[in-house]
């Protein structure tokens, strides 16, 4: 979902968007502004974690919540703590997954507090070593730029094999 983020969607900073937090619709098959053929929502639909375990789980949020965050002290703090509570999530519900943590394509302010939310916190408090972050080269305009200053396909492309030349250093 664009716009979407831990603790905020896109904001103007002055009114945090908490109905655009991926945390709350995580366990659930997606979220769509429309309806299927038979009416029914995909919010309205509890995904089976347990249907399929992936091998790695990429999480790649925190360009939305910078514009609420806007480097305030408080505001840095919910988003630190509640991408903790966000990963604990995660492993609970994929025990046996790598996680990567990742954030940087349309700007990276907020990886600092990424790396400190899961070097500093997660890590030591679980033990948990199959865990890593990961920060993305940040989007130029040689490789275009496509709506509202989202990436290109160049600019995925490059990103996608970052990550898996990031995923096959970890765990091979």
């Amino acid at each position: 979902m664009s716009g979407w983020g831990i603790i905020s969607g896109y904001s103007d900073g002055k009114t945090q968007q908490k109905n655009q937090v991926i945390p709350k619709i995580y366990d659930l098959a997606g979220y769509s502004y429309g309806n299927f053929s038979d009416g029914m929502q995909p919010q309205s639909i509890e995904w089976d974690s347990t249907a399929f375990e992936p091998d790695v789980v990429v999480i790649n949020l925190g360009t939305n919540d910078n514009s609420w965050t806007k480097q305030e002290e408080e505001r840095l703090f919910d988003f630190t703590d509640s991408y903790v509570e966000f990963v604990k999530h995660i492993r609970e519900e994929h025990p046996d997954a790598y996680i990567v943590c990742s954030l940087g394509i349309m700007g990276a302010d907020l990886y600092p507090f990424i790396e400190y939310a899961i070097n500093d916190q997660y890590i030591p408090e679980s033990g948990d070593e199959k865990i890593a972050c990961l920060r993305f080269d940040t989007q130029v305009e040689a490789d275009g730029i496509a709506a509202d200053w989202h990436p290109s396909e160049a600019t995925h492309t490059k990103a996608a094999q970052k990550l898996a030349d990031f995923i096959k250093e970890k765990i091979g």
